[in-house]
């Protein structure tokens, strides 16, 4: 079946970096939805897969440089992006690439944390194919959040906060009266088939579930090892004392996963939290005026290991030994020397550099 007009659907899976966004977008093919063949490989700090579609993500950090911003430097100037000259040669590559992909996959999802700040250019180019476009945002306590983005690359808490409070809100106000389901990472990890289940009545894919996927990823895929940090109580994000918005937003979204808000008692809800993030949230950011321009941190090597070792146990050995053995076939098959060996490089193991 080729791509035709209004009769294809694109599901989006968006949340902030370190949310979860991998796991639940692996949920979708129990459903029958395609992520296509161009993924980005796993990784030693994601070795069950990232899911993402190359292009897409290429798409992306294009239209972030746009802004000179990365993916995990809050405070994106969408303005910034829409008005440049390069835009429009963007979005034609955006065209063609999902015509490609719906060609081969009349409902096909794609993820990737960077369009959740991106969704003004997304659904210009949905409009503009004329596709039935539904979204999922992973939802994850934002303590977890941050403290997964200071160890790894090396974030401050209030920088992960605010990036997890501009992602999410955004997230939600672009997607006001279009179909969102929301999925809790900590209730997916705990319970998934009674997530997927839901998920799928979300996005109209009941019948579409395959029963052999779905033992797979309830019994094999999901595994404890996944979730390295968790905050999660009975009183979500307590914790946050630096902006009580982020406690407020979260609470009411892990409400609407957990399905204890009508849809009409959200909608009221948050017009008036969406009011106080426009005023809030700039006053956040100017009282941490780090915010606004990337700076370098410098964490010693083995102060990052122990902090990974602490959080993540046996995981992060296991992650660790799979990285010096990439690291060894590198050498092997380069015919260099070993990294260890050279003088600048040994000094450059001592101490990691992380942009901001």
């Amino acid at each position: 079946m080729g791509w035709i007009m209004g009769t294809n659907t694109i599901i989006i899976i968006l949340g902030t970096p370190r949310s979860g966004t991998s796991v639940i977008t692996r949920a979708l093919p129990v459903m029958g939805v395609k992520l296509g063949n161009e993924l980005v490989a796993p990784s030693v700090n994601n070795p069950t897969g990232f899911w993402e579609d190359i292009r897409v993500q290429q798409i992306n950090v294009q239209l972030l440089q746009l802004a000179g911003r990365h993916i995990e430097w809050p405070v994106l100037a969408a303005d910034k992006i829409a008005l440049s000259p390069h835009y429009s040669a963007i979005k034609r590559q955006a065209i063609e690439l999902l015509k490609q992909r719906l060609q081969c996959n009349p409902i096909w999802a794609f993820k990737d944390p960077r369009a959740s700040r991106l969704l003004f250019f997304w659904q210009d180019v949905f409009q503009e194919i004329g596709c039935v476009d539904r979204y999922v945002l992973a939802l994850r306590d934002p303590i977890s959040v941050a403290e997964s983005l200071m160890l790894s690359s090396g974030l401050r808490r209030s920088t992960g906060l605010a990036l997890w409070l501009e992602c999410t809100v955004r997230v939600v106000q672009d997607t006001r009266h279009r179909p969102l389901v929301v999925v809790a990472y900590e209730r997916m990890m705990d319970n998934p088939g009674a997530e997927i289940l839901r998920m799928a009545g979300g996005l109209d894919l009941e019948e579409s579930l395959l029963p052999d996927e779905f033992d797979y990823y309830t019994g094999h895929f999901i595994s404890p090892e996944l979730m390295h940090i968790k905050h999660h109580t009975d009183n979500p994000a307590e914790h946050v004392r630096e902006l009580p918005l982020i406690h407020d937003v979260y609470t009411l979204l892990y409400r609407l996963a957990s399905d204890a808000v009508t849809g009409d008692e959200f909608g009221g809800s948050w017009s008036a939290l969406y009011t106080r993030f426009e005023h809030e949230f700039p006053e956040f950011v100017a009282a941490n005026k780090w915010l606004e321009t990337p700076k370098t941190i410098a964490i010693p090597n083995a102060q990052r290991i122990y902090c990974r070792l602490r959080a993540h146990g046996i995981s992060e050995i296991r992650r660790l030994s799979h990285r010096v053995l990439e690291k060894s076939m590198e050498t092997l098959t380069s015919g260099k020397s070993s990294p260890f060996t050279d003088e600048k490089q040994r000094n450059q193991q001592e101490k990691a550099t992380f942009h901001l």
